[in-house]
């Protein structure tokens, strides 16, 4: 689900080499990110009851170099995520393609999780 972005991460951070790596996520919702009652932001300073459970929130892994969040649509209002220096937000395609190649060189392998929240009930 585009509005539900951070599902697929459960699939992804695993998927992502020990030895480092990056993961793309694509959330490209005009209507933003949907917020969860139990996980969700509340203002400035307020989270939900489950916000940084371990295995319940997006935390970026030590083995995960960036978590680059594409949207063409951003707001950071919507965004279930602490601020953190490994994650980018990027509107722009071309810019996320850029980022990767000069991290990664044109050579390289990568996987894509069309719907990640399929394979996460799988």
């Amino acid at each position: 689900k585009a509005n539900e972005t951070s599902i697929g991460l459960g699939i992804a951070y695993p998927a992502v080499n020990t030895a480092g790596g990056d993961v793309v996520l694509i959330g490209n919702a005009p209507e933003g990110q949907a917020t969860h009652y139990l996980l969700g932001p509340f203002g400035k300073t307020t989270w939900a009851k489950q916000h940084q459970l371990p295995g319940v929130c997006p935390v970026v892994p030590q083995h995960v170099n960036n978590l680059v969040v594409y949207n063409e649509y951003p707001h950071r209002g919507s965004s279930w995520f602490d601020e953190d220096d490994k994650i980018l937000y990027l509107d722009r395609w071309d810019d996320v393609l850029k980022l990767l190649q000069k991290s990664h060189g044109a050579d390289t392998k990568v996987a894509v999780y069309p719907n990640a929240e399929i394979q996460h009930c799988v």
